[in-house]
């Protein structure tokens, strides 16, 4: 469990980092898109993230509950998915073609 904790929770924590190195929290803001657009795109991701970061700390120090928190984060990031993906279609469905 040690070595899954470990590398888990670097995972997570690479994502992360990689989310503040793209400032994607600021290229939505710049944007001035809607806050349920920032809450899909951006928060509910970096929740997960959080999370799975979480759940990898349990796993190192044997938490019964980390195998449910890893669980939860990656159905949030499967419905996040989806719900994004759909989106787009949306999305680029209402565009004019040129």
């Amino acid at each position: 469990m040690l070595v899954s904790g470990g590398l888990l929770s670097l995972g997570a924590l690479g994502v992360l980092v990689y989310l503040a190195l793209t400032k994607v929290h600021r290229q939505w803001r710049d944007n001035k898109l809607p806050v349920l657009d920032w809450a899909w795109f951006v928060g509910l991701p970096i929740a997960a993230y959080v999370l799975l970061l979480l759940s990898g700390v349990g796993f190192v120090l044997n938490v019964a509950l980390a195998g449910y928190a890893v669980a939860a984060a990656l159905i949030l990031l499967l419905v996040i998915g989806i719900r994004n993906a759909w989106d787009l279609v949306i999305w680029i469905s209402r565009q004019e073609h040129k």
